[in-house]
């Protein structure tokens, strides 16, 4: 015969559902806003970069602005060498501290029905 109560741990409460639900949509959205944020950080700074090598170039009336486009280049890549491991932390290090905070709201819970 099956013990009731070890089935009954196994199943997860519709809040621990809720919550995975809003973990795993943390995680893809957070990866999401990140990644998109530093493409964006990297061209804008990438692009300034090229503007100023140009101009500099111009001062000095030099036409030939190749070396400026390989600058931008290596400018993006410096910018988003480390983006996945950025976004990846952004998405993870906050989630311990939603769980911890759902779990005290938990035990608050359990504290006030069993007084």
């Amino acid at each position: 015969m099956r013990d009731p109560r070890k089935q009954q741990m196994k199943r997860l409460s519709k809040w621990q559902i809720i919550g995975l639900c809003f973990t795993i949509m943390w995680i893809i959205g957070s990866i999401y806003v990140q990644y998109n944020n530093s493409v964006n950080t990297a061209t804008t700074f990438s692009d300034a970069s090229y503007k100023t090598c140009v101009q500099a170039l111009e001062k000095k009336q030099i036409k030939d602005v190749s070396s400026c486009a390989l600058q931008k280049q290596s400018d993006y890549e410096t910018f988003v060498k480390n983006m996945w491991q950025n976004a990846i932390a952004v998405a993870i290090i906050p989630l311990p501290f939603y769980w911890m905070y759902g779990l005290y709201m938990e035990v608050g819970k359990l504290s006030e029905l069993m007084s």
